[in-house]
């Protein structure tokens, strides 16, 4: 019996943009894999919604 068996593991972090209305329902806004431009975005969306960003790129969340 012979076997040949492969594995890869490929990871590309990808930040997400989400809108979140009556408590947990959400729309995804913008995906982005600059962290950077994701917050440039962010705050021009907050500012023209008029609503607070949660920074949640880490384990602690916070609101900026």
């Amino acid at each position: 019996m012979r076997a040949l068996t492969a594995e890869a593991t490929i990871k590309n972090d990808i930040i997400v943009l989400n809108l979140f209305y009556n408590g947990n329902h959400r729309i995804k806004a913008y995906a982005t894999k600059d962290k950077e431009d994701a917050f440039k975005v962010a705050k021009q969306i907050a500012k023209i919604l008029k609503i607070d960003i949660l920074d949640a790129t880490k384990a602690e969340s916070k609101w900026i």
